[in-house]
């Protein structure tokens, strides 16, 4: 038979299932089936659809898509769509794409699905592009603050070794706005802090995110961080081990160091800089100082 003749007929035969398959079940069905099969009980990410709608040649994209991070943190796209490639019908792993539009940006990826009873994903890549936070309040026991800024970013997951998930990801965050209340920079007259770019990397083993690397560099301080973070469900739960060191320019360190009362409050202040721990939760974190 003509190899052109039969990649019709292929072709013909993937795009009438997909059809047919519609047909048969309307969006919401599929959007119920693809929820049910995505939440897991033990899962930190719950996903829900409402609807779907199908796009030639092989996309489909849901309405009213929700992500929840446990029972406080919802994530509501303003489009959530996948697509498939032509060889994942005949592959036993298939690789999906995904493509969003959320905080006026966009983030898209692709994941390698083995098996959908249960859910099991063998490889994901997740690549963020000017994700916009505006006026994002989060309140703890040190301070009450009220960020803004535009975050770009990337993820890889790529597979398990000894049981644990591994994975490894860079952020760089721009034009970081964080009103102070109630905080340590507060007392040093610092009612607002600003970033012109905040630089990390990290790796991912099991539920422990390690920070190998962090840098904010702002016009007043300078901030470096490293550390681990044990994830936790809720999110809020998630412990810190953290060391840092909050540079200020020099010639605001120099004040800062012969001010008694600063000297006070921080005990490991120099000419260096103040070093600093973080332990605790993301709700409740303490600083050591």
């Amino acid at each position: 038979m003509n190899i052109k003749l039969l990649l019709f007929y292929a072709l013909f035969s993937m795009a009438a299932f997909v059809l047919f398959v519609f047909v048969l079940f309307p969006g919401k069905k599929v959007a119920a089936y693809l929820s049910r099969t995505v939440a897991m009980p033990d899962a930190m990410i719950q996903v829900r659809m409402e609807d779907a709608d199908l796009y030639p040649p092989l996309r489909v994209f849901f309405e009213n898509t929700r992500f929840s991070l446990g029972p406080d943190i919802t994530i509501t796209p303003q489009t959530f769509g996948i697509s498939l490639s032509l060889p994942a019908f005949f592959e036993n792993d298939k690789n999906i794409g995904f493509q969003s539009k959320i905080f006026q940006g966009t983030a898209n990826g692709s994941f390698r699905v083995t098996s959908l009873d249960p859910l099991a994903v063998s490889e994901a890549q997740i690549t963020m592009s000017d994700i916009k936070i505006t006026q994002f309040f989060y309140q703890t026991d040190l301070a009450d603050i009220t960020l803004s800024s535009e975050i770009n970013g990337e993820y890889k997951f790529f597979g398990q070794e000894n049981e644990k998930q591994q994975g490894r990801g860079t952020c760089v965050i721009r034009n970081v706005s964080a009103v102070m209340e109630n905080s340590l920079f507060n007392k040093m007259n610092l009612p607002l802090v600003d970033f012109s770019q905040i630089e990390a990397a990290y790796t991912q083993t099991g539920n422990t995110i390690t920070i190998t690397n962090c840098i904010a560099k702002g016009s007043i301080v300078h901030i470096k961080l490293t550390g681990d973070i044990q994830l936790g469900f809720p999110l809020k739960e998630s412990r810190l081990n953290l060391m840092g060191l909050v540079l200020p320019e020099s010639p605001y360190l120099a004040v800062l160091a012969d001010n008694a009362a600063i000297k006070a409050a921080v005990k490991n202040i120099s000419r260096d800089g103040i070093t600093f721990g973080l332990s605790g939760t993301l709700m409740h974190p303490k600083i050591g100082i």
